[in-house]
Formats: C-alpha cells, sequence, structure tokens
C-alpha cells in the first residue's frame, strides 16, 4: 500500500472523525475508531495504558460521568498538523492538536482552557476500514483564563 492523496486524505477525514467522536460522541462512538486489541495512552491523566476496545470504551463512560455537561462543555481537540509515516500496512501518524473548552473549579469559578499537545497514532487498514492500533495523547501544558470565547483573529485593516 502507498501513501498516495487519496489515502491521505480519506486518514485524515477518519483521524478528525476520532477527534470528533473523542469530545462529544457517545462512548460506543468514540470506541469504534479502535480495532479490538488496540492501546489507548492519555499520558495527560496517569490512566496508563488501556487495552483492548472494550476496555477503551470503559474509559470513555469514566470520562463521560466524570467531566459532564454540568462541569466541562465546548470541549474539543483541534488537529493543527498531520505527519504520516507507512510502514507495510500500518501507518504512525503524528498529529499537533490544540486543545480547548470550558469547565468549572472545584470551587464553581468558570474557566477556558487551552492545552497544546501531540497524539502519537498508529492506524491499520482492516476490512476496508481504518482503526487505530495505538494512541499516545501527550500534553504539553495547560494554560487558564476567564471565560471567554475564542475571538476571531483581527488581521491589520480588517475589523
Amino acid at each position: 500500500m502507498a501513501l498516495d492523496s487519496e489515502v491521505i486524505y480519506r486518514l485524515r477525514q477518519q483521524i478528525i472523525d476520532s477527534w470528533h467522536d473523542h469530545d462529544g460522541g457517545t462512548p460506543v462512538e468514540a470506541a469504534r475508531h479502535y480495532g479490538e486489541e488496540a492501546r489507548l495512552i492519555p499520558a495527560f491523566d496517569n490512566s496508563g495504558a488501556i487495552e483492548g476496545q472494550e476496555s477503551i470504551h470503559a474509559w470513555f463512560e469514566f470520562q463521560r460521568q466524570k467531566f459532564g455537561p454540568e462541569s466541562r462543555w465546548d470541549f474539543q481537540h483541534r488537529v493543527t498538523g498531520f505527519h504520516f509515516q507507512l510502514s507495510g500496512d500500518i501507518v504512525h501518524c503524528r498529529q499537533r492538536l490544540l486543545t480547548t473548552g470550558q469547565k468549572k473549579t472545584d470551587h464553581g469559578e468558570l474557566r477556558t482552557f487551552f492545552v497544546p499537545g501531540s497524539s502519537l497514532d498508529v492506524w491499520q487498514k482492516k476490512q476496508q476500514a481504518w482503526q487505530i492500533i495505538s494512541r499516545e495523547i501527550q500534553v504539553d501544558f495547560a494554560a487558564y483564563a476567564e471565560p471567554q470565547t475564542f475571538l476571531p483573529l483581527n488581521y491589520p485593516g480588517h475589523g
């Protein structure tokens, strides 16, 4: 298999879809992107490696309960760049991420958060569909600010 432009286009879209489901989908929708023997390593929360699609599904269930809509919202991973490397029928992909959202602190204060980081993924095509074999989510740092929405970029002369 070659990483031609069509393969890259389709894989990029599936990666973006996987993050969309990771952030706002049901646990079933989030876990469906992972292979049966997949491994998820959320390096940001000290939960260690989560092995197997069923355990990954349970992790998403726990995350949905821990961070319900009353305590965190507008949560999303924004993919800001891709780097692909082909190794046989497996594709390694590093994505740069900017995770954003708002949440309430333990004291009830509303805070906006910005968390740059990356994801190191291994994808494999099985039965005409790409599946995550491994995903390691890494965080560079977390920044918190007063509640605000993202303002559009202000370019000179436009605003």
